[in-house]
């Protein structure tokens, strides 16, 4: 079983094909012989002549030995029919749980994880056939997929950081302005400029913080 495991797929499914049909061949040889001898012991119809040339009339069966005779040809046709058919389709059930049923498993509750973002699994090493292969190659791209993520993860870190930062940096500026703003507004002692152009600036003055706000 283990040499089947290493082997390719389609060496594989030939041995399996040759060595179940070959059981399958041995089989319905010996149960075809089994049922000739069996029909010998009943009589049968007709004459036999001895090599001194004596004829002999053989004796008639009677009817319950000619049912059975003719069950034993049922058997016989039967077997030569059915058990070839069934050595291939045992080949196939062979086939598939000894290279296909492992994969094929693993592959589809991979296929499940990964489309629900779950990458902290590992797949594992079936086998050196093509769908070891392609279980390989899954274990790879989801190697990769985690690696991307984590990147990602790291620069969205990064850049929340980055706009954490920038956002400090501005907000004392902006507050100082208003301090300032707030003080022309209130306390300034002597205008020597119009009132008119004082508020001027000051509106001026508060549209530039709106903005950096």
């Amino acid at each position: 079983m283990e040499r089947l495991k290493k082997m390719g797929l389609r060496r594989s499914f030939f041995a399996v094909s040759v060595l179940c049909m070959a059981a399958a061949l041995l089989l319905t040889y010996g149960i075809y012989q089994f049922c000739a001898k069996l029909y010998d012991r009943y009589p049968h119809y007709g004459i036999a002549i001895t090599p001194d040339g004596v004829v002999t009339v053989l004796e008639e069966p009677t009817p319950e030995q000619e049912r059975i005779m003719k069950c034993i040809n049922r058997i016989q046709l039967l077997a030569v029919l059915i058990i070839p058919v069934s050595g291939l389709g045992l080949a196939g059930i062979l086939f598939y749980h000894l290279k296909l049923k492992e994969p094929i498993a693993i592959l589809k509750e991979s296929t499940e994880r990964l489309r629900m973002h779950q990458l902290d699994f590992t797949i594992p090493e079936v086998s050196a056939d093509e769908l070891g292969q392609v279980c390989a190659a899954f274990e790879t791209m989801r190697a990769e997929l985690l690696h991307t993520n984590q990147e990602l993860w790291r620069q969205a870190e990064e850049r929340r950081r980055l706009n954490a930062a920038f956002a400090h940096d501005m907000r004392n500026p902006v507050t100082v302005l208003k301090g300032y703003v707030d003080l022309l507004e209130h306390y300034v002692p002597e205008r020597r400029i119009s009132p008119e152009k004082e508020l001027e600036i000051i509106g001026m003055l508060r549209g530039q913080i709106q903005r950096l706000g």
